[in-house]
């Protein structure tokens, strides 16, 4: 079963180096050249990013049997490139992506040279959502110091500060969306908050004086669900006092056995 084991275990290795150096070197070489280069060194990454370091565009162009020296000298000139092969540090973003037709959103850890990512549901790529349009777990941040948290969209969602109870009564925009983590989130607070946002899935309207020229403001869900739970307890007490209220009469005016 070791055998075995070890048998699965290097392929999964393999492609992983290989997907690796291609990142480092962003895209200049092509999978199957990668795999040359390091079959020659035994499938170890530092040696073969030091091959590749070390050795000259012709040498190298021989072993990929390349007849363009121009995709090449690109690795040997580029000082980004070069950098990444002796740090070997992938640069990456996580980032958020959406697919409308499934209704899926989802966060992904990808290469900041390509931020495309595949929805698990019907298989289609994507392209990284613009951060200035990104949703979710938002960060506000105020002029008067005040730092909270919310739902929101980024450049869309306005919220209130209630700092110091009072609060400042500015509106907020979000500074930038937190992808999802639920070790860091924390209980949520009972400081009141609202915000104004266009129709915004799982939120409910709020009633507006006459004085007020928002076009629509949203409470968060949890407020809402909470309203929504002490009016069904209101509704099933008025029930239970009207069965009751139903039963008393029922007694009254039936008749009495044996009279």
């Amino acid at each position: 079963m070791a055998e075995g084991g070890e048998d699965y275990a290097v392929p999964n290795e393999q492609i992983r180096n290989i997907r690796k150096l291609q990142e480092l070197c962003k895209g200049r070489l092509t999978e199957i050249e990668v795999r040359k280069i390091m079959e020659l060194h035994d499938w170890d990454l530092n040696r073969t990013a030091n091959a590749i370091l070390c050795s000259n565009p012709e040498d190298l162009r021989d072993i990929l049997g390349r007849t363009d020296e121009d995709e090449l000298q690109a690795v040997f000139k580029d000082d980004v490139i070069q950098d990444l092969l002796r740090k070997q540090d992938i640069l990456s973003e996580v980032r958020q992506f959406a697919c409308k037709p499934c209704d899926n959103v989802w966060w992904r850890k990808v290469p900041a040279r390509k931020m495309v990512s595949t929805c698990r549901i019907c298989r289609i790529k994507y392209d990284a959502i613009p951060k200035e349009e990104e949703w979710g777990w938002a960060i506000f941040e105020c002029s008067c110091g005040n730092i909270f948290s919310g739902f929101g969209q980024m450049n869309v969602t306005k919220r209130t500060c209630y700092r110091n109870k009072g609060g400042c009564g500015q509106f907020v925009l979000p500074s930038q969306i937190r992808p999802p983590d639920r070790r860091c989130r924390k209980k949520m607070s009972p400081i009141d908050h609202s915000f104004n946002v266009p129709y915004y899935p799982g939120h409910f309207p709020l009633n507006l004086s006459p004085g007020l020229h928002i076009d629509c403001v949203f409470f968060d869900p949890y407020h809402q669900a909470q309203k929504l739970k002490m009016e069904r307890q209101a509704d099933d007490n008025n029930a239970d006092r009207q069965s009751q209220k139903v039963d008393q009469v029922n007694q009254q005016e039936r008749p009495v056995q044996g009279e």
